[in-house]
């Protein structure tokens, strides 16, 4: 398993329960030129099951986490080998 840290920019409409299976990508600057760069986003994982969302686990109970001001997703708990 790993954990991994949700970035600032997750869609305000996210849902993301344990149980699910989510792709996982990285964003990261690439220098092109001297003074100049561009982002570049990878698919790091593909199809990975999750197993926790910030402290709620798989087997939990049927809960629904939604992003609101008291409920924010921060971390997913992923199943890898």
């Amino acid at each position: 398993a790993m954990t991994v840290e949700l970035g600032k920019n997750n869609d305000d409409n996210m849902f993301i329960t344990p149980g699910d299976k989510v792709d996982v990508y990285i964003t990261r600057n690439r220098k092109i030129a001297k003074d100049q760069s561009e982002s570049v986003t990878q698919l790091l994982l593909g199809n990975i099951r999750v197993l926790a969302v910030n402290d709620l686990m798989l087997g939990g109970g049927p809960v629904m986490l939604a992003k609101s001001p008291t409920q924010v997703q921060k971390t997913l708990t992923l199943e890898v080998s």
